[in-house]
C-alpha cells in the first residue's frame, strides 16, 4: 500500500484539502491514511452521504428501477408525489401510478385533455399540459377541476414538452427547448430561458425545490441545471450511452432523480453519491508519470 505521508513529503507539500485528487501505485477502494484522511478509489462511489459530510457530491446511475412495458408501451411525461412515480401517455390520454420501487397501482383517464404531454404534481393537484399550448389541474384521483389555463400568448404554437413546480413557480418547457416561468397562479413572470440541445427532442423537466433540471438525449447525452431565474449552473448528470434515449422524461422523488426512456419502457434511477471516475495517468493530461490510479479526498 501507497504511504501518504512518504508521498506528500517527496513532493515538499504536505497540504492537503477534501476533494484534492491524487495518483496512486495502490489498489484498494478506500485508503485511509495515519492522521485519518480518507481517500476513494476513481470509480468507486459511496451513497450514504452522511459517512462524509465535507466532501462534493455528483450523481450515478444506480439501475433500472422498473419497466412499464407491460401497463404501456410509450410514456412522455412524468413526476412524483415523493411516494409514487405517475407516468403520461399521449397517445392513449392515460395517466399510469407506480410505487417507487415501480410497482403498478392504478391507470387513469386524462379527461378534458387529448394528447397529454407534461405532468406535474404541486402538492395538491397534478396539472397535465398537452402537446399545445394549454395546461389542466387535476385532484388526486385524476376528476377534471377548474378551468385551462392556456398559455398561448407565451408560447404561440410551440407545444409543451414538460411542466415543473419548485414550490412557488411553474416552469413549462416547449418543444424549441425554450423554458418559460410562472406564478402558482399561472400569471407569466416575463423569465424566459433557453434549455440548449437539439429542438424536438426533449421532453423532461424538473425541480428539486431549488434549481431546475432538463433532460437533454439527443447530440448532447445530459440533465443539465439552472436557478430560478434562468442562470445556467452546468451539466448535472452526463448520460452514459445506453442509460437514456433520444427523448427522455424527467422527475425527482424527493431524493433521486427518475429518467424514464420511451426507447425502452424503463424507468431509470439516478442517485446523488460521493466519488469520482476512474482514469489513470495521461487522461485530459492529469496525473503523474508512474502514480497509475487516481483517488479523491472526501474526509
Amino acid at each position: 500500500m501507497a504511504n501518504l505521508t512518504d508521498f506528500f513529503s517527496s513532493k515538499g507539500d504536505t497540504a492537503s484539502i477534501i476533494n484534492e485528487v491524487i495518483f496512486l501505485k495502490d489498489t484498494v477502494d478506500v485508503l485511509t491514511t495515519a492522521d485519518d484522511r480518507v481517500y476513494l478509489k476513481g470509480g468507486v462511489y459511496e451513497t450514504d452521504l452522511t459517512l462524509y459530510p465535507d466532501a462534493s457530491t455528483t450523481d450515478i446511475y444506480a439501475g433500472n428501477n422498473f419497466s412499464f412495458a407491460t401497463q404501456t408501451t410509450y410514456v412522455n411525461g412524468m413526476c412524483s408525489d415523493g411516494t409514487h412515480l405517475y407516468l403520461v401517455n399521449q397517445n392513449e390520454d392515460k395517466v399510469y401510478k407506480y410505487t417507487n420501487a415501480g410497482v403498478y397501482v392504478a391507470v387513469y383517464d386524462t379527461t378534458g385533455t387529448s394528447t397529454p404531454y407534461a405532468i406535474e404534481w404541486d402538492g395538491t393537484s397534478f396539472w397535465i399540459g398537452d402537446n399545445y399550448q394549454d395546461v389542466r389541474q387535476y385532484d388526486t384521483s385524476f376528476n377534471l377541476i377548474g378551468s385551462t389555463i392556456d398559455l398561448a400568448a407565451q408560447l404561440n404554437t410551440d407545444g409543451i414538452k414538460g411542466i415543473a413546480w419548485d414550490g412557488t413557480h411553474f416552469y413549462v418547457l416547449t418543444y424549441s427547448r425554450t423554458v418559460f416561468k410562472y406564478s402558482s397562479s399561472w400569471v407569466y413572470t416575463s423569465v424566459a430561458f433557453g434549455s440548449g440541445g437539439q429542438t424536438g427532442y426533449v421532453d423532461g423537466i424538473t425541480s428539486d425545490g431549488t434549481h431546475i433540471y432538463v433532460y437533454r438525449g439527443y447530440s448532447t447525452w445530459s440533465v443539465a441545471k439552472w436557478d430560478s431565474a434562468g442562470n445556467y449552473i452546468g451539466v448535472a448528470y452526463s448520460i452514459p450511452s445506453g442509460e437514456g434515449g433520444y427523448n427522455g422524461t424527467l422527475a425527482w422523488d424527493g431524493t433521486n432523480f427518475r429518467i424514464a426512456d420511451p426507447s425502452t419502457d424503463l424507468v431509470i434511477k439516478i442517485e446523488p453519491a460521493i466519488g469520482i471516475d476512474n482514469y489513470t495517468y495521461g487522461y485530459s493530461g492529469v496525473g503523474q508519470v508512474g502514480e497509475g490510479q487516481n483517488y479523491v479526498r472526501v474526509k
